[in-house]
């Protein structure tokens, strides 16, 4: 904040629950849960003339935080998974949607691996 005009400012005032609200690095945009839809969904909307919200979340989601350079927004989904939105070159919101495939060979991942001595 600059000069002395250090007035409060409401982000959201609806009478569901929003919580765990976070700036975007360029102050443009807040992420926030709210839930107005009947379980916490993550949202977006510009700062701070709120002229639009939107959901960026497909299945709900949790504790928003964002890439350092603003142009991803991650989350966690109701599963435990980080999820991301990105952003995209014209400030729209991309959706990442994770499908469970069980055909899907898992990733293996080996730590502290030593190869034997020939």
């Amino acid at each position: 904040m600059t000069g002395n005009d250090r007035k409060p400012v409401a982000v959201a005032t609806t009478s569901f629950e929003e919580r765990n609200g976070q700036f975007s690095p360029d102050g443009r945009w807040v992420a926030f849960e709210t839930n107005e839809s009947g379980s916490f969904q993550m949202v977006v909307q510009p700062f701070p003339n709120a002229s639009g919200k939107w959901q960026v979340s497909t299945g709900g989601g949790t504790y928003p935080r964002w890439r350092a350079d603003g142009k991803e927004l991650y989350f966690i989904g109701p599963d435990g998974k980080l999820m991301a939105a990105t952003v995209s070159s014209d400030g729209r919101f991309l959706i990442n949607q994770v499908l469970d495939d069980p055909s899907a060979t898992p990733i293996t991942l080996i730590l502290n691996w030593k190869p034997s001595a020939r």
